[in-house]
């Protein structure tokens, strides 16, 4: 996530959050054991919750999808970095778990694409986050291989 959470990645001031309609809890469980992966997993969930509260309140078009702009670069890069980060411990993941980042990564990217053509019901975005990125990619994918791992950063 960024360095300012009150800013996209492409510097636009988020403003105030407000009251959340809906919010997604982060919970100890969810944890993989693996500092960088965890925090990434927390971002994803607040990103998550960011966006399916700007939609709920109406914020503007531009604004949510520049925080969907994020939401692919965020998943991209999480998904790179924690293939990155199996592979350094001689331990890749499967070609079924790879196959899952690819199918969430283009499933978000069609998500993007559907709200900038004004075709994105709410349902879908919400179910996306909660259901595809939350539920399946961080508690059911990652809690499947994960175990306590020692902290290592990518390499750069």
């Amino acid at each position: 996530m960024q360095d300012n959470p009150d800013q996209t990645s492409r510097g636009v001031d988020r403003g105030e959050q407000g009251t959340s309609l809906v919010k997604l809890i982060w919970r100890t469980s969810f944890e993989v054991g693996h500092e960088v992966i965890d925090r990434q997993h927390q971002g994803l969930v607040s990103l998550g919750n960011e966006l399916i509260n700007a939609v709920l309140t109406k914020r503007s078009k531009e604004f949510v999808h520049l925080l969907l702009h994020d939401l692919v670069d965020e998943v991209a890069n999480h998904f790179q970095t924690e293939e990155n980060i199996m592979a350094g411990y001689n331990n890749p993941l499967s070609e079924d778990h790879k196959e899952v980042h690819r199918s969430i990564l283009a499933r978000t990217k069609q998500l993007r694409d559907s709200f900038q053509e004004s075709q994105l019901p709410v349902s879908d975005m919400v179910g996306f986050i909660v259901y595809d990125v939350v539920a399946e990619h961080i508690i059911k994918e990652e809690l499947d291989f994960s175990r306590p791992l020692p902290d290592l950063h990518p390499s750069p």
